[in-house]
């Protein structure tokens, strides 16, 4: 077979019939001959003339990518395509590609793959390549791939921050910056400081909700007192399109900054009584300042001088031993100012509850009435009245005192013991100690003068020389106390004689030694008298138990 030029293939007869491929290298018309060659049997002949004709192959478009996308109104954008032959086509592809959004648009080889364009209408556009196809293949155009145009330049405003205090002593200082849709780029440094106070560093820091559109700006390095104002020039970050910032826009992007060297003061609320027998105690306390508020001011707190540490309202403190103590409290403020003044309070645990005690100046036995009574306490107390003294035998007049000393007359009722008692709880310290039971307070009363029961002598009846000692024992009718030096008188004849006492204070029998003088008459005695605490005695006059003493 053969169209007469270059294009044949030869065909193997099987019954008189074959076939082969002919590979046209274009499309177009074609005359087509068959000629058989013949055999050793047959002879040769050829076919008339067949016309043929050879079709265009068709083609596939693709774009593959649009760089960058988003793009801005000034970018150039690289788009690549591919264009492939449709089976059962062959061959290479000539020809140009056009890559157009309907208005702007740029041409590429097929084999080149991409053409560049810059899209100038703002928003979503639809990109289509079409392959103008050539003379052996037709053309075919792409789906169309979606592109965004962003020509509008991302606005950013700058102000002051949420909460941040205007006029302000505290350092740093914060704005929030928002940019209208997220950017890159955006760093310290791009904002411009300005003001008196002389602000020096503006720390960029993105924050929520952290997306590329918001930023806090944190300035510090003020030199002094002033405003610091914070704004932002042109071209300082970029969107996704390439697209510069504008300038930054505010509605308050300054604030006052007023350095702070004034402390706060502070203030006890609440505190323990003073004294008290509380082993536990509180405090509350607060603070004042010219610039932070006083829920944001801090306390350090120290106790009986043990170094200040921090602390908060209400203070507790537990198990304080006996004695005083004292309690100090100092604010801080926002920039660190503290109190040089604390606020003190000075108080004494006492968990001693008062003792008392009665005594009385009134001898035991006594003939004393009434008998005067001081009570005296540990330390002084209240509450303390007459009815909380408990005679039994007596009666309690003439009470006085106060603090810890009181005192009373118990007036006996009758002969014999006469008691006051005070019991636990019947009066209180300062502290709110309740005092101790006293030991009772006694005396027996007695207004019954001694008598002389018996005066005898322990020598025998008879004679004794000159210098001779007899000793002559007194009895009472009760032990006498013996002030003084008592006497004897004995009756010896012409000259009376004077006997001394010896011994037996406190007893109820007394002894005199009278020594023998030269006489000759029996021993007789003669009343002298005794004298004893409360109580006065007088001594009969006397005789010798048996017959008279002689000498």
């Amino acid at each position: 077979m053969s169209d007469g030029g270059t294009n044949s293939c030869i065909a193997a007869l099987t019954a008189g019939a074959g076939s082969c491929d002919i590979a046209f290298p274009s499309a177009g018309p074609y005359s087509m001959t068959g000629t058989y060659g013949g055999d050793s049997n047959f002879n040769g002949s050829a076919s008339a003339v067949n016309s043929h004709t050879v079709d265009k192959a068709d083609t596939t478009t693709t774009i593959t990518s649009d760089n960058p996308d988003p793009s801005s109104g000034v970018q150039s954008v690289t788009v690549n395509y591919t264009v492939s032959v449709t089976a059962p086509g062959a061959g290479t592809l000539t020809g140009n590609v056009t890559v157009s959004d309907g208005v702007d648009s740029c041409i590429g080889t097929v084999a080149a793959g991409a053409c560049s364009l810059t899209l100038t209408t703002n928003g979503a556009r639809t990109l289509t390549a079409t392959y103008a196809g050539d003379s052996n293949f037709n053309g075919s155009a792409s789906v169309g791939s979606s592109h965004s145009v962003d020509a509008t330049p991302p606005d950013v405003t700058i102000n002051q921050a949420a909460g941040q205090a205007d006029p302000t002593n505290a350092s740093p200082i914060n704005f929030t910056v928002v940019f209208t849709e997220p950017v890159t780029g955006f760093a310290t440094g791009d904002v411009t400081l300005s003001g008196a106070a002389g602000a020096a560093t503006g720390t960029v820091t993105e924050i929520a909700p952290n997306n590329g559109t918001t930023y806090n700006v944190a300035v510090s390095g003020m030199a002094g007192d002033g405003i610091v104002t914070a704004s932002i020039a042109i071209n300082k970050a970029q969107d996704a399109a390439g697209n510069n910032n504008t300038a930054s826009s505010s509605s308050d992007n300054t604030v006052t900054y007023i350095p702070d060297s004034t402390p706060p003061a502070t203030t006890i609320d609440s505190h323990p009584a003073n004294p008290t027998n509380s082993v536990n105690a509180a405090f509350t306390f607060s603070g004042t300042d010219n610039f932070t508020p006083p829920g944001s001011l801090t306390f350090e707190c120290q106790l009986d001088g043990g170094g200040f540490t921090a602390c908060a309202s209400t203070q507790n403190y537990n198990a304080l031993s006996d004695g005083s103590h004292t309690f100090q409290v100092r604010a801080i403020d926002a920039v660190g100012n503290g109190d040089p003044t604390p606020d003190s309070f000075t108080w004494t645990v006492d968990t001693t509850a008062p003792t008392v005690v009665m005594s009385s100046g009134a001898s035991d036995p006594t003939n004393t009435s009434p008998i005067p009574v001081t009570v005296t306490f540990s330390e002084s107390v209240a509450d303390f009245i007459a009815a909380d003294i408990v005679a039994v035998n007596g009666g309690v007049g003439n009470f006085a005192g106060s603090g810890a000393s009181y005192t009373f007359d118990l007036t006996p009722s009758g002969q014999g013991l006469v008691t006051a008692n005070i019991a636990a709880s019947v009066a209180t310290d300062s502290a709110g100690n309740a005092n101790t039971a006293a030991t009772q307070f006694s005396r027996t009363y007695d207004t019954t003068g001694p008598t002389v029961t018996n005066v005898t002598s322990t020598s025998a009846d008879g004679s004794y020389t000159t210098g001779a000692v007899i000793p002559i024992t007194v009895t009472f009718s009760e032990a006498v106390t013996v002030t003084g030096t008592p006497q004897l008188t004995l009756e010896t004849g012409a000259t009376d004689r004077v006997v001394n006492y010896v011994s037996g204070s406190g007893t109820n029998t007394l002894t005199f030694n009278y020594t023998v003088q030269a006489i000759a008459a029996p021993l007789t005695g003669r009343s002298t008298p005794l004298r004893m605490p409360g109580k006065r005695g007088t001594c009969s006059r006397i005789s010798a138990p048996a017959s008279p003493f002689s000498a």
